[in-house]
């Protein structure tokens, strides 16, 4: 009898144990495999489906009325909300995942009216391209390193033209100088016939070893 009662009590300080510790649900993440099919998924497709309505609803409105197709597609979108809100826990198959199918629809509903309503804030739920890189402007450390370059490639010329500014201060201003007439007068020039005529050298030489 002792013996039994040794090993009931040794079993019910097992089951004590046992019941005393946190279940694996509670203290750590379910296995990933698990959250995609009952979580993620769920969600996405409430998501998807959500937007899909929204632009069909967009397509049909705007080619008959343009100005009404935006709104339009933003109160499609707040519909299909209040309509996964409403139904999604009456359906058996959905009932399982009524709540993120709820978030799902209710994030796609947020997103197309912000894009609507809010177009200044409405490009942080954009979808992204490349052509938006051109048009982001340029961050305070890009700026910096543009300015901070250019200020370089002043520096290393600045010194050129301290030099040159301080050698035009030495240098003196030219004296103007008049233009002078070399141009012989008439008188000049019969002054000059009249001597080579009275120089008994100069004909001599003419007659003499130059003559024809």
């Amino acid at each position: 009898m002792a013996k039994k009662k040794g090993l009931a009590r040794i079993a019910k300080k097992r089951r004590a144990r046992k019941s005393s510790r946190p279940r694996r649900s509670a203290t750590q993440n379910p296995p990933v495999l698990k959250d995609l099919g009952y979580q993620i998924l769920p969600a996405f497709g409430a998501y998807a489906g959500t937007r899909l309505f929204s632009r069909i609803i967009y397509s049909l409105i705007q080619r008959k009325w343009p100005k009404l197709g935006k709104h339009a597609g933003a109160l499609a979108a707040v519909s299909a909300f209040g309509g996964a809100w409403m139904l999604a826990h009456r359906v058996k198959q959905l009932k399982p995942y009524h709540d993120v199918i709820v978030v799902g629809s209710g994030v796609a509903a947020l997103q197309t009216v912000v894009r609507t309503y809010l177009p200044k804030y409405g490009w942080v739920v954009a979808d992204y391209k490349p052509a938006d890189i051109g048009q982001l402007p340029a961050t305070s450390q890009q700026a910096e390193a543009t300015a901070m370059a250019a200020a370089e490639f002043e520096d290393e010329f600045s010194y050129l033209e301290d030099e040159l500014d301080e050698a035009d201060k030495h240098v003196p201003p030219a004296a103007a100088v008049p233009p002078q007439s070399v141009t012989p007068s008439d008188a000049d020039a019969s002054d000059w016939s009249g001597l080579l005529d009275d120089d008994e050298d100069m004909s001599d030489l003419y007659q003499g070893s130059f003559a024809n």
